[in-house]
């Protein structure tokens, strides 16, 4: 009767339950994909399922029967083992479905992280590249070294005009040019710093994202440009002043050279006549320089007669070249030629008498017995009479 269809259920049921422990081992229900174990876990227990219907179907019953009146405590345990194993397969697939929801949605995350890093990596890159072709480092530093060879040259040029200009040149034109080159080197100054930040901001670029920074840039890529342009525009002013500078040192030598020409040409034959195959030099302000009698010797290591022999004869140079140029002239001799002995003092008595034949000459002195030999009209000044 119903207690025999009882057995027959619980014996097909457990049946059911040894198959899905062959094809779903209890050490596989907890483990390896989620995704692949909820599937797993699904196809199983619908074979579950359509086995436990072919058995109750094989006893005639459409489900397991309730228990009858009187039945043993041995069917209801293994009813409840039974109900006891599905809900822990129940269990199974929940879990599995939760932790395969659990992996879809860090997948999706990691997903779109990776996509995320992988446009950002591709933005900057294609930004450094564009920087890198705008203005490569390897142009940088040869414009540099250009612009350093270029302002060493222009020092070096200065510097050469400074030693071959006159002693008393021009001091504005050092002035100007002094205040150029402090210019150029603020220039390049600031040009290396605006350098020194572009660099620093296209670091700034490549390590964060932030709004304004390559507006940044492209302002400070100008101002550097405009400071190029300045610097270069100085050098320009420098090398226009340098010219210049040349110019009126060429002018000045040659009208220094025109007159003192000349001059030496006059000196010439009175200084010979003084000191045979003598030559004086003469310094751009038609100073005596240097007497070369065999040997160079300065002006200023020379004896206290022969330098006053020398002004005295540069003094008669300038008369007669007053005279060539067709202008009067007129030499005063004060108290001159007190330390000349008295060889040297009748040669330039014989001079003084060769020159008087074109100009006048006259010798102020309190040593008349000095100049009795010069043969000259003497003139006296009388005391004057004290007026009471």
């Amino acid at each position: 009767g119903g207690r025999e269809q009882r057995r027959q259920a619980e014996a097909a049921f457990e049946a059911a339950r040894q198959m899905f422990d062959v094809i779903v081992p209890p050490g596989e229900r907890a483990g390896g994909d989620a995704e692949a174990g909820l599937v797993a876990l699904r196809a199983r227990r619908s074979a579950l399922a359509d086995d436990l219907a072919a058995g109750l179907s094989a006893l005639g019953l459409a489900a397991i029967p309730e228990d009858p009146p009187g039945s043993s405590d041995d069917v209801d345990a293994t009813e409840r083992a039974a109900q006891s194993t599905l809900d822990q397969v129940n269990a199974d697939v929940a879990q599995a479905e939760l932790e395969a929801r659990l992996s879809a949605e860090r997948l999706e995350q990691a997903t779109q992280g990776h996509l995320r890093a992988r446009e950002e990596a591709d933005r900057l890159q294609a930004e450094e590249s564009a920087a890198v072709t705008a203005d490569p480092d390897e142009a940088l530093v040869r414009r540099h070294e250009e612009a350093e060879q270029a302002i060493g040259a222009l020092v070096r040029e200065r510097e050469r005009l400074q030693h071959a200009r006159p002693a008393e040149g021009l001091p504005f034109m050092e002035a100007a040019v002094d205040r150029l080159s402090r210019q150029i080197d603020e220039g390049r100054s600031e040009r290396e710093r605006l350098r020194t930040e572009i660099a620093q901001l296209q670091g700034t670029i490549r390590g964060v994202e932030g709004e304004g920074l390559d507006e940044k840039i492209a302002e400070a890529a100008r101002e550097a440009d405009g400071f190029d342009r300045e610097c270069a525009y100085y050098e320009r002013e420098g090398a226009i002043l340098d010219r210049l500078h040349q110019a009126l040192v060429d002018a000045e030598r040659e009208a220094t050279e025109k007159y003192l020409a000349p001059l030496q040409a006059i000196l010439r034959p009175a200084l010979q006549a003084l000191f045979p195959r003598a030559l004086l030099s003469l310094d751009p302000q038609f100073g005596p320089l240097s007497l070369d009698r065999g040997q160079t010797e300065q002006v200023a290591d020379l004896s206290d007669g022969t330098r006053e022999q020398i002004a005295v004869l540069v003094r008669l140079g300038f008369a007669e070249l007053m005279l060539a140029q067709g202008r009067p002239a007129l030499l005063v001799l004060d108290d001159a030629l007190t330390f000349s002995d008295s060889g040297r003092l009748e040669r330039m008595f014989d001079i003084f008498g060769a020159v008087a034949a074109r100009m006048q000459i006259i010798v102020l002195t309190c040593r008349g017995e000095m100049f009795a030999g010069l043969g000259a009209r003497r003139l006296t000044i009388d005391a004057a009479a004290r007026l009471d």
